[in-house]
C-alpha cells in the first residue's frame, strides 16, 4: 500500500509543479522588485500577498554519511554539503546519505527533490521546471549562478559580520530588506522530523518518499478540486490510461521514479567535463580561426593541466575559484553586450566582483585577443585606478588558466602591454557661448 501511495504522489505531484509553474508566472507577469542598491524593503514594495507567493529555495542533507560508513576514515577531498553524503574515496566514494533540494512557497506548494550536488546544471533544471523567469526568487548566497538568469532574484547574507567590533555577526544576516529564504529552511525542518520515523532510507528509494511528502503539502493549498478541473482541461492524463492491469506494473513505475545515485568514476567525470575544452561543440569557432594561435595553445594546456592527476588539489582549488570570477565576469559583460564598449569598474561594481582578481582576468583575456582594452587615463587625481573599456572579440568564454606562480607574476609585471590601447582623455574647459 505504501508504494502504491508513492507512485500516486509521484504522479500528481508532476502535475501540481505544472499549476504552480502557471500560477507564478500569471501572477508576477508585470511585477518589478526594487534594485539592490537603492536598499528599499521588498515587502513593503509589494505588498503582504504577493510577497507571501514568491518562492523560496534552499539545501539540506537529510541523511549524513557517518564515520562508520567510511571505515573511520575521514573525508579528506570533499567539502561542503556533499562531504556529508559520500563515503571517502579509498573506500568506494558510494552516495550514502540524501542531499535535498527544497523550492517552497510561505502557506502554498513545496517540492523536495533528491540530487547528487550543488551544482547549476543539477538544480538549475530544477528550478526551471518548477520556477518560471518572470518570478522573483529568494536564496541564500550558495546560488551565485542565478545572478543574471533570474533578473528578480535576491539573497541573503548568512554570514555577513558586524561593523560592531563587539559582535561577530549582523543583526540582519537572516533577513535583510525583507529578503530570507526561512521558507524554504522550515519545511526542510519539517521534512527531517517526519522523517525521524524512518531510521534510514537508501538514496534509491529517496526520491518517492519525497514525492509523498511534497503532495501531501502542496494538495493543502492547491486542493482537490484543481487536479480534477485539471484532468478536464488535459493537463492530468486519465487514470485509465495511466494505471492499466498489469503484474509489473508498479515495479515499472517504481523503477521509473527511483533515484540512481552517481558512481565516483561518473563524479569525477563530471568534475573533468566542466573544466575541458576538449569535446565542447560551442568553442568550434576559436579552433578554426587560425588568427587565434595563442588561444589553441592555452585551451590545450588549461585541458591538460585537469587531466593530469599529479598537480596538487588545493593548485586545483584555486584554479576552480579564479574560473568562477572569470565566469560571472564574462556574464556581467554579455548582459551589456549592445554596448560596443563596455566600461569595466561600472561592470565589476554592479557584479560585485573582486576588482584586483577581475583586472588580472581582464589582461589575461585581451592578451590572448579574447577581447580589446582601451585605457583611458584620468585627469582627476580623486578617482584613482583604471579606466578601461571593453570589447567582446568571442561569442563564448573558453576554460583557461589564471593562477600565476611568483615568478610568472613578475615577469608579467615587466612586460609591455602592448595589447591595452592607452588614450588619454581630453580636458573639457566647457563650451564657449
Amino acid at each position: 500500500m505504501k508504494q502504491r501511495l508513492q507512485v500516486f504522489s509521484s504522479h500528481q505531484v508532476e502535475v501540481l509543479r505544472k499549476l504552480y509553474y502557471n500560477d507564478l508566472k500569471d501572477t508576477f507577469k508585470d511585477v518589478t522588485l526594487p534594485k539592490v542598491e537603492d536598499g528599499k524593503d521588498v515587502k513593503k514594495h509589494l505588498g503582504k500577498k504577493l510577497y507571501r507567493k514568491i518562492p523560496h529555495t534552499d539545501t539540506a542533507v537529510l541523511y549524513s554519511a557517518s564515520q562508520r560508513s567510511n571505515q573511520h576514515r575521514k573525508r579528506f577531498r570533499h567539502g561542503g554539503l556533499t562531504a556529508s553524503i559520500y563515503q571517502s574515496d579509498s573506500v568506494g566514494g558510494r552516495q550514502v546519505g540524501i542531499l535535498v533540494s527544497t523550492i517552497a512557497t510561505q502557506n502554498g506548494c513545496v517540492f523536495f527533490d533528491s540530487v547528487p550536488d550543488q551544482k547549476a546544471n543539477t538544480l538549475g533544471t530544477l528550478l526551471r521546471k518548477t520556477v518560471p523567469y518572470e518570478s522573483p526568487l529568494f536564496s541564500d548566497e550558495g546560488y551565485p549562478w542565478l545572478w543574471g538568469i533570474y533578473k528578480k532574484h535576491r539573497t541573503v547574507n548568512h554570514q555577513a559580520h558586524s561593523k560592531d567590533k563587539r559582535y561577530k555577526f549582523a543583526k540582519n544576516r537572516w533577513s535583510k530588506f525583507s529578503i530570507h529564504n526561512q521558507v524554504a529552511e522550515g519545511n526542510q525542518r519539517l521534512l527531517k522530523s517526519a522523517f525521524s520515523a524512518y531510521c534510514y532510507i537508501k538514496p534509491t528509494y529517496s526520491q518517492l518518499y519525497l514525492n509523498e511528502l511534497s503532495f501531501y503539502k502542496s494538495i493543502k493549498a492547491v486542493g482537490m478540486d484543481r487536479l480534477v478541473t485539471a484532468q478536464r482541461e488535459g493537463v492530468v492524463p486519465n487514470v485509465s490510461r495511466i494505471y492499466p492491469l498489469n503484474n509489473s506494473y508498479l515495479k515499472d513505475q517504481i523503477s521509473k521514479y527511483c533515484y540512481h545515485p552517481l558512481t565516483l568514476e561518473e563524479r569525477n567525470r563530471q568534475k573533468t567535463a566542466s573544466v575541458l575544452n576538449q569535446g565542447n561543440p560551442i568553442l568550434e569557432s576559436i579552433y578554426q580561426n587560425r588568427k587565434m594561435l595563442n588561444l589553441h595553445i592555452e585551451m590545450k594546456r588549461n585541458d591538460h593541466f585537469w587531466k593530469n592527476p599529479e598537480i596538487k588539489y588545493y593548485i586545483k582549488l584555486k584554479e576552480k575559484y579564479y574560473g568562477s570570477i572569470a565566469k560571472n565576469l564574462w556574464n556581467a559583460l554579455s548582459e551589456t553586450k549592445s554596448k560596443k564598449w563596455i566600461n569595466f569598474n561600472k561592470t565589476v561594481l554592479s557584479a560585485k566582483l573582486p576588482k584586483r582578481t577581475s583586472l588580472r582576468i581582464v589582461r589575461r583575456w585581451a592578451e590572448l585577443k579574447i577581447v580589446s582594452l582601451e585605457d583611458y587615463q584620468n585627469y582627476n587625481t580623486e578617482r584613482q585606478g583604471y579606466e578601461y573599456l571593453i570589447k567582446l572579440n568571442v561569442e563564448n568564454l573558453p576554460k583557461l588558466l589564471y593562477h600565476q606562480t611568483r615568478l610568472e607574476f613578475e615577469g608579467g609585471q615587466n612586460k609591455i602591454r602592448k595589447y591595452i590601447k592607452t588614450k588619454k582623455r581630453r580636458k573639457h574647459y566647457g563650451r564657449k557661448e
